[in-house]
């Protein structure tokens, strides 16, 4: 009996402890985490700022001779008795001859001076050529997809018409057909891809509706004529050139038939909308407004009766006094120096022209002339014109427009010349950007000894200011008798400084070339050259350059811009070693190609090279390499593994080895953690550790605790039939961190922002590819940059620098990607609390943002709101945080309750123990039977 009450009584307990926490137990088993690790927030942190152009820079190049020959096009276009007028005026200026940008007059006809003072100009705020759709890609199921479009469509009714009421029975009638057939479309889509689609058709529709919607008309005869009034007021909208005038004329004739052949609204619509895309592209292939002066027109009549035209095609009044006019008589070449160059002067207003003519022309001619120079107009027809500009930083000239052409296939000595650009890195210290231009294609004559040497690849450094100002330019260093001694050491090099010859200075063998140069202002002092350099690092006194086709880092202090230090080849087996023992040619090893730089606080210097797949190169303040540090590991492939086994030596041979991603660039925080990204490894198929965070003995430490890992895309398209396609995972090109741990990683595939905090977790995604000034195509840098507004508070901006557009784009933080960055800050910060007010806002913006729930149950799992908690991270899909707030809750209640469940334990008990023995006696149970009784 006493038995059967211990095991029934045990039987309760448990029993009652299962109860208590029955409910809880059930929903943390059952809830199931595994559907949202793909989930995704999309809405943009990051809006886009400005551009800024690299043409823009203010920077003519080294002295050079532009060209060598003069001959217009085999056909002698410029012959005497002739005028050339430029035909049109936009994207200005030219850095090469192209017969097609001019009209060609024979005879003495001048009754085309100053044509281009009626060629007038506006500032142009480019059509908008797309829609954009914020459906958050972070939701749970396509139903709430769903509901979500249609509340979006619906907000975009509201705020491109306002009241329908307002408008004619037809267009509400027509409006409101367009909303109910899209919701009804999204009812039958079986993919969000789908869901966007719909919504995004729709909205270029109403998009073209309301220009014609806005002119109220009741008829279906008034909406064909508001849409023709649209036509023509979107065709007028902008200057174009006569071509491409004609063009849009032809366009808006077959837009205005289909319109009169059109019997339903849509189709009227439909025909505007296509009007729009089509102007849009004569658009998109033109800018009506110059980006400096050009020669518009030049004559060379009979005798000295010649002159030449400027034209200022800008919004602005440009001063004079820094242009001029080169002539290139014949076949004779020169240099672009002030004694060569015949100087401007005075002020040309905006859309204005200047006249420079002969002083012997002809009254004619005289009477329209701003300036009489016998020498800028000693051309005879088969000469070439250059115009031309001084930098104010350097004082040397460049050209930014000609007439004329050159059989140099090297790239002229020009502000706007596609080579003569080449940007590759850019580091932001302070208030102050420092841009490397690598210039890879760029070629230029130096004189060294006196002699001139035509060298490529020149790369130059400038210096910008929080207001994207350039103030100065650095293309040469002197070196310190330290450095040159170590060069001339590792190099074997003994020529004495005034012997260096051309062929020393152009060699591409490091075995033979010249690791030096005389300092071209006093040629008793040996300086370098940047090389095709393409990395980057500053600190508070010194500027690390990656002189990558030098093979070196050097460090050249900000101050006296004197080469302090170089790094050279490390003394590895995996490089090549410059000291005689072999030829390149005899080995496989690697020639030391240093790409991207950074230094920490005590200015040890770390390295990724080209083609080095051993890690991070490490080099003491000295120039010693020290270590190789953080090597990507290789993903094994089942398929090589099983040909490794069967194949032999000879065959294995063959078959590719199996090399680790490589490094694609590194950064480093205040704490001296490296960032680093990597190209995805091609047999993962989870393409993950693409971002790593490296401490000093190289273990990757980067917290992944997010829904999703930081590797970019969680899903892509693997492979498509579709053509131009985008396939596969992101691959980075660049990273930045700030000073409270959030990085930005810029994928070079699809041209996005993706940004993280220190846990992982992606807080937004920004930015795109395309043709617009804020597209990201060919990024290679990101930097975080904090500048002043005008209310004094400081605002952090990315800077993202564009290869593609030789340009530095500016993204500032959105409003939802404020509230972010405060919530998250005050998060590190311990405030866990205080970040609650921000991450309501956050959810209020996006009601999807499921990193917003997390961080309101972190408050609440503070403050012991432990059941409130639970929710909020259901919200989030967090079954780590659930798990923990769902613990305490279990366990604060356990402890509320306890003298109660421990009564009703002990209560139990007793009615078991009492009923059990109730029973007993009434069915004649004795005690003394069952322990033997009395007489036994």
């Amino acid at each position: 009996m006493q038995k059967l009450i211990k095991k029934l009584c045990l039987f309760f307990l448990l029993f009652s402890a299962m109860i208590s926490v029955g409910m809880l137990a059930t929903e943390a088993a059952t809830y199931n985490y595994d559907f949202w690790k793909n989930v995704v927030p999309s809405s943009e942190g990051l809006s886009y700022k400005d551009t800024y152009y690299g043409k823009d820079i203010p920077y003519g190049g080294s002295e050079q001779e532009p060209w060598s020959g003069t001959q217009k096009d085999g056909t002698a276009y410029s012959t005497l008795n002739s005028v050339w007028v430029r035909k049109e005026s936009v994207s200005m200026p030219f850095v090469s001859w192209d017969v097609n940008q001019w009209k060609f007059k024979s005879g003495n006809d001048y009754t085309s001076l100053g044509l281009h003072e009626t060629l007038k100009t506006k500032e142009v705020i480019r059509p908008q050529t797309s829609v954009t759709v914020i459906i958050p890609n972070g939701v749970p199921d396509l139903h709430r997809v769903q509901a979500d479009a249609k509340n979006e469509l619906e907000d975009f009714v509201e705020a491109e018409f306002g009241s329908l009421d307002t408008y004619p029975e037809i267009i509400q009638d027509f409006i409101q057909t367009i909303v109910n057939q899209t919701n009804a479309e999204f009812l039958v889509a079986e993919e969000i891809d789908d869901l966007v689609n719909i919504l995004l058709a729709t909205k270029k529709i109403l998009i073209a509706a309301k220009p014609i919607a806005n002119q109220k008309p009741e008829t279906l005869d008034g909406i064909k004529t508001s849409a023709k009034a649209a036509v023509n007021d979107y065709a007028t909208a902008y200057n174009y050139t006569p071509e491409k005038q004609a063009e849009i004329n032809g366009y808006v004739s077959e837009a205005n038939a289909k319109i009169d052949a059109s019997n339903e609204i849509l189709d009227i619509v439909n025909s505007y909308d296509e009007l729009k895309d089509l102007v849009n592209q004569v658009f998109i292939l033109q800018d009506v407004v110059a980006k400096d002066l050009f020669i518009s027109e030049y004559a060379n009549g009979t005798g000295t009766d010649r002159y030449l035209e400027i034209y200022n095609g800008t919004k602005n009044p440009i001063d004079l006094s820094i242009y001029g006019i080169r002539v290139f008589p014949s076949a004779v070449s020169g240099l672009l120096t002030d004694a060569t160059v015949i100087p401007l002067s005075g002020t040309l207003d905006p859309n204005k022209t200047f006249v420079i003519a002969h002083e012997d022309a002809s009254a004619e001619i005289k009477a329209k002339a701003d300036l009489l120079s016998a020498g800028a107009c000693a051309f005879d027809g088969n000469d070439a014109i250059a115009l031309v500009k001084k930098n104010t930083v350097n004082n040397k000239w460049g050209i930014i427009d000609l007439f004329g052409t050159t059989v140099n296939t090297g790239p002229l000595n020009s502000w706007l010349s596609e080579d003569a650009i080449s940007y590759e890195d850019f580091k932001v210290y302070g208030d102050k950007i420092y841009l490397l231009d690598a210039r890879h294609l760029y070629k230029e004559t130096v004189i060294i000894n006196e002699m001139p040497v035509e060298v490529q690849g020149r790369s130059r450094i400038f210096l910008i200011n929080s207001q994207m100002k350039w103030e100065k330019v650095y293309d040469e260093f002197v070196i310190t008798d330290y450095v040159k001694a170590k060069l001339d050491a590792f190099y074997r090099f003994s020529t004495p400084l005034d012997e260096i010859t051309p062929a020393q200075v152009k060699s591409n063998d490091l075995m033979i070339k010249a690791p030096y140069v005389p300092y071209s202002k006093d040629s008793s002092k040996a300086a370098i050259y940047l090389y095709s350099a393409e990395g980057l690092a500053v600190t508070e006194k010194h500027i690390y350059v990656a002189d990558t086709k030098h093979s070196r880092v050097v460090k050249i202090n900000k101050n006296t811009l004197e080469v302090e230090e170089v790094f050279l080849t490390p003394d590895d087996p995996t490089f090549f070693q410059y000291d005689g023992s072999e030829t390149l040619a005899e080995t496989l090893r690697t020639v030391y190609r240093p790409s991207k730089i950074v230094v920490n606080n005590t200015e040890r210097l770390y390295v990724i090279a080209r083609g080095v797949y051993e890690g991070i190169m490490e080099y003491s303040p000295t120039g010693t390499f020290n270590r190789f540090m953080g090597k990507n590991e290789v993903v094994a492939n089942p398929l090589k593994l099983f040909w490794a086994k069967v194949f032999s030596e000879i065959q294995l041979a063959s078959i590719a080895l199996d090399l680790p991603p490589e490094f694609t660039n590194i950064t480093i925080d205040k704490d001296g953690f490296l960032y680093t990204t990597s190209k995805p490894d091609p047999d993962d198929p989870t393409a993950s550790k693409m971002i790593k965070m490296i401490n000093t003995n190289g273990k990757d430490v980067l917290k992944r605790n997010g829904y999703v890992s930081p590797d970019g895309d969680a899903r892509y398209v693997a492979a498509s039939s579709v053509k131009n396609a985008i396939l596969g995972p992101t691959i980075f090109s660049a990273i930045t961190v700030n000073d409270i741990g959030n990085y930005t990683a810029v994928d070079s595939k699809r041209g996005r922002l993706f940004t993280y905090d220190s846990e992982g977790n992606l807080l937004y995604i920004s930015g795109e590819k395309g043709e617009l000034s804020n597209s990201i195509n060919d990024p290679v840098a990101v930097n975080y940059f904090l500048t002043t507004n005008l209310d004094g508070n400081e605002t952090e901006l990315v800077l993202v620098l564009d290869r593609g557009s030789k340009s530095i784009i500016s993204f500032a933080t959105t409003t939802f990607g404020e509230l972010i960055n405060k919530a998250t800050k005050l998060y590190l910060e311990n405030d866990v609390i205080g970040a609650e007010q921000y991450w309501r806002e956050v959810i209020k913006m996006n009601s999807n943002y499921e990193l917003g729930y997390i961080g309101i149950g972190k408050s609440l799992l503070r403050r012991g709101e432990f059941k409130e908690a639970m929710e909020y991270f259901k919200l989030g899909h967090s079954s780590t945080y659930y798990s923990k707030a769902f613990q305490q809750y279990r366990d604060n209640y356990l402890k509320e309750n306890f003298d109660w469940i421990m009564s009703g334990i002990l209560l139990g008990c007793f009615v078991i123990i009492a009923l059990v023995y109730f029973v007993r006696l009434r069915k004649g149970y004795k005690p003394e039977e069952e322990e033997g009784g009395v007489n036994d």
